[in-house]
């Protein structure tokens, strides 16, 4: 989690902040640990009570978990995993209550509701009895696999069909393979003294020139071959020019360049996942809003895979209203696409 005071990152246990001293909220309940914000009252309302019990009556321990993960996703939202595997303990009057705080905290409303449970259904092929009708289902024999083991379906053996030997065409072809080759080679033999003496000929023209005839070996009576060797473009950008970029356009609290510096397709920025230009910049401004002054000493880069890289810094900072001062030494990861731009932004 996070300090609310300064945006210091602290443990999950931590009951003060270690960067400016406020004090931490408390750790949340065990109800509270599957990913939900601060407790919100439950429905009163007539509407919203019959929404929870519509609720219960499509999801169930058996699917709840896949359903948290299907709405969280949907609203571009991330839950632990070992908090949503808490959902299928609950029971039903839990499980009622934990929904509707877990859409308060995603913003979904009542008409939205409906629409997620719906299209989950489809998707899990859950049968709803409707008030009209009742649909019955056959029961089903349960079927044991080590008893009964499945037999493979016998296969009725068919007649293997032999096609009968077709005559062969073009029995003499070889023949007039050899033939042929015979011919050239006759033919290269009668124009052979014609070929030997027109190389003579040039020999000669080249001794009229004034070169030696005796010495020459006529390796100059054609061009040599010219071959280019393919190599790949030279990389425009360094990645630790563009880090050291990024951090003085921060530490300057100029976003526009510092904004330059990230991909359209910008992935993550710490917790932000694909940020917007107003966001961001929100973000960046309400931090620097509360600190006097900020700035990160690069100590090294370190290379880790292609594109991505470590920085490793100590970011110092003081904050305007206890007038603290700050040092925190600090790895954060930068993967870059294959421009030199930023895509991923995040501490380690």
């Amino acid at each position: 989690m996070f300090c609310k005071n300064c945006g210091e990152k602290l443990s999950e246990t931590a009951k003060f902040c270690k960067g400016c001293g406020e004090k931490t909220v408390p750790k949340p309940s065990a109800s509270e640990e599957i990913g939900h914000s601060p407790p919100v009252s439950m429905p009163t309302s007539v509407n919203e009570q019959s929404s929870a019990i519509e609720d219960d009556s499509i999801l169930s321990r058996e699917n709840v978990a896949d359903y948290v993960r299907y709405i969280s996703n949907a609203k571009g939202k991330s839950l632990n995993e070992n908090k949503i595997r808490k959902w299928e303990k609950l029971d039903d009057n839990e499980l009622s209550k934990a929904l509707e705080k877990l859409y308060v905290h995603l913003g979904i409303s009542h008409a939205d509701r409906e629409k997620y449970l719906n299209v989950f259904r489809d998707k899990q092929h859950v049968q709803v009895e409707s008030p009209n009708e009742k649909i019955v289902e056959a029961p089903v024999a349960p079927v044991n696999y080590q008893s009964n083991p499945v037999q493979p379906v016998p296969q009725t053996q068919q007649p293997i069909y032999v096609a009968p030997p077709q005559e062969t065409k073009g029995r003499n072809t070889k023949w007039y393979i050899l033939g042929g080759v015979a011919l050239l080679l006759g033919l290269g033999f009668l124009f052979k003294d014609k070929i030997v003496g027109t190389k003579s000929e040039n020999t000669e023209q080249v001794s009229n020139d004034g070169h030696d005839v005796e010495n020459y070996d006529g390796s100059n009576d054609y061009p040599e071959e010219v071959t280019e060797e393919y190599s790949e473009p030279a990389q425009t950008w360094t990645a630790d020019q563009q880090i050291r970029n990024v951090v003085n356009a921060e530490d300057n609290r100029n976003f526009d360049l510092f904004w330059s510096y990230f991909s359209p397709n910008v992935r993550r920025y710490w917790d932000v996942r694909y940020p917007s230009y107003s966001k961001l910049k929100k973000m960046l401004e309400l931090q620097w809003g509360k600190k006097s002054y900020s700035a990160n000493f690069v100590q090294s880069i370190d290379y880790v895979s292609h594109n991505t890289y470590n920085l490793h810094t100590r970011f110092e900072y003081q904050m305007k209203k206890s007038g603290k001062q700050k040092s925190v030494y600090s790895t954060v990861r930068y993967v870059f696409d294959d421009d030199g731009k930023v895509l991923e932004v995040y501490g380690l």
